[in-house]
């Protein structure tokens, strides 16, 4: 019954419901993509998240893999800059409905 829920939602708003589904089912996943408001590299994001490198790191690889989050810097070895897509701005904006509304 979610998964149905998520769907109609999705398709309601217009984006792709598997991608709003890959965050929406991921704590961590949330997380960084709500702290992404701005450009920003991962330790700032695991600052204001209070998560480890290493979820943060891989995190970024899944969300980027799924097109939500690109890195604006890939030739650096550290400090890689980090953005939402286009597609990650929707899905975090709709993210942020979405949780308002289902606050318990």
């Amino acid at each position: 019954m979610i998964g149905y829920l998520i769907f109609k939602f999705s398709v309601f708003i217009g984006m792709n419901p598997h991608k709003f589904s890959f965050v929406l089912r991921g704590s961590i996943r949330k997380k960084v993509v709500l702290a992404l408001d701005s450009q920003k590299i991962p330790s700032q994001i695991k600052d204001e998240t209070k998560l480890e490198d290493s979820n943060v790191s891989r995190t970024l690889k899944e969300l980027e893999k799924e097109g939500i989050v690109r890195c604006i810097t890939p030739s650096e070895k550290t400090g890689r800059i980090y953005e939402l897509t286009k597609i990650g701005e929707e899905i975090r904006k709709e993210l942020i409905k979405y949780l308002n509304q289902h606050k318990n």
